[in-house]
């Protein structure tokens, strides 16, 4: 799996534990961004890997897609956050970041969480087993629903 950046790859080893109730047994890439993954994307084509890449689903993913097809040939490798104009935080509501935030860094607060908090969170999510349990009920059947897709893909 190659993902645009840190912050997605570790959205989706946590989400990848928590909702599969296994370790992960995969290699996820972490790109610096959706424009500049060509070296990782081609990488894994001489070495004949099977992989995927998932994108956000915005203005700037889309740009790259169409540029990874043209230029490297890859199309059904790619894959995109599965919702409308969307960034892997958007999966899930307001409700859940706040509560995720409460259970990952212990505190509660009246602003909305931030990218910067979000990402941090999932850090920690990542590499730590013993939330899982929490985790799972915070998280809604909309959040699994649309994560299924691209989780299902690794």
């Amino acid at each position: 799996m190659i993902t645009e950046g840190p912050s997605d790859r570790h959205v989706l080893k946590g989400m990848y534990r928590v909702l599969n109730r296994k370790k992960i047994d995969f290699v996820i890439y972490p790109g610096t961004s959706a424009n500049d993954l060509a070296p990782i994307i081609s990488l894994n084509i001489g070495w004949n890997a099977d992989f995927t890449v998932l994108l956000d689903n915005d203005k700037e993913g889309q740009a790259a897609a169409r540029k990874y097809k043209k230029s490297l040939g890859v199309s059904d490798e790619i894959i995109f956050i599965p919702i409308q104009n969307g960034k892997i935080e958007g999966c899930f509501s307001k409700g859940e970041k706040e509560q995720i935030r409460k259970l990952v860094l212990g505190n509660e607060s009246s602003t909305p969480v931030s990218k910067q908090e979000f990402a941090a969170m999932w850090a920690l999510i990542a590499e730590d087993r013993s939330m899982d349990a929490k985790l799972k009920k915070i998280l809604s059947k909309e959040t699994n629903t649309v994560s299924s897709p691209f989780l299902v893909r690794i």
